[in-house]
C-alpha cells in the first residue's frame, strides 16, 4: 500500500508538474506576447522619433545654410562699405587735392592782379602827379593874369561884359 500510494503520489506529482509546465509555458507565451507588443509599439515610437529627428536635422540644416548666406551677405555688405569708405576716402583726398590746388592758383592770380592793380595805381598817381604839374605850370603861368572868376585882376562884371 505504500507503494500504491508512493505510486498515486507520483502520477499526481507529475500531473501537478506538467499542468505547472504547462501554465508555465501559457504564462511565457503571455509574457512573450506582451514583449513582442512592447517591442513593437517601441519600434513604432522609435522610428516616429526618428523620423521627428531627421526632420528636425534636416530643419537644422536649412537653418545652418540660411545663416551661411546671412552672413555670406553680411560679409558682401561689410566689404561693400569697406568700399564705399575707401572710395569716400579717395574722394575726400581728391576734393582737398582739389582746394588746395585751386587756392595756389588763386593766390598766385590774386598775387598777379595785386601786382598789376599797384602798378597801375602807380601809373594813375604819375600821370595824376603830372596832370597837377602841368594844372600848377598853366595856372602860375595863365593864372596870374585870370582871377578865379576867368576875369583879369582888377575887371570887374561890369567891364567884362562891355
Amino acid at each position: 500500500m505504500a507503494w500504491e500510494l508512493f505510486g498515486w503520489a507520483a502520477s499526481v506529482l507529475c500531473v501537478v508538474a506538467a499542468a505547472m509546465i504547462v501554465l508555465l509555458g501559457v504564462s511565457v507565451r503571455q509574457s512573450l506576447r506582451r514583449m513582442e507588443a512592447e517591442s513593437a509599439r517601441t519600434m513604432r515610437e522609435a522610428a516616429a522619433a526618428m523620423s521627428e529627428c531627421r526632420r528636425l536635422g534636416s530643419e537644422a540644416a536649412e537653418v545652418a545654410r540660411l545663416c551661411r548666406e546671412g552672413l555670406q551677405g553680411l560679409e558682401s555688405l561689410a566689404q561693400g562699405g569697406r568700399a564705399i569708405g575707401d572710395a569716400a576716402r579717395t574722394a575726400a583726398g581728391a576734393a582737398a587735392d582739389a582746394v588746395v590746388s585751386w587756392t595756389r592758383r588763386l593766390e598766385g592770380r590774386l598775387a598777379a592782379s595785386e601786382e598789376r592793380q599797384t602798378r597801375r595805381l602807380g601809373e594813375t598817381l604819375d600821370w595824376m602827379e603830372l596832370g597837377v604839374f602841368i594844372w600848377n605850370a598853366w595856372s602860375g603861368h595863365f593864372g596870374s593874369a585870370l582871377n578865379g572868376h576867368g576875369r583879369k585882376s582888377g575887371e570887374s562884371a561890369d567891364e567884362q561884359r562891355r
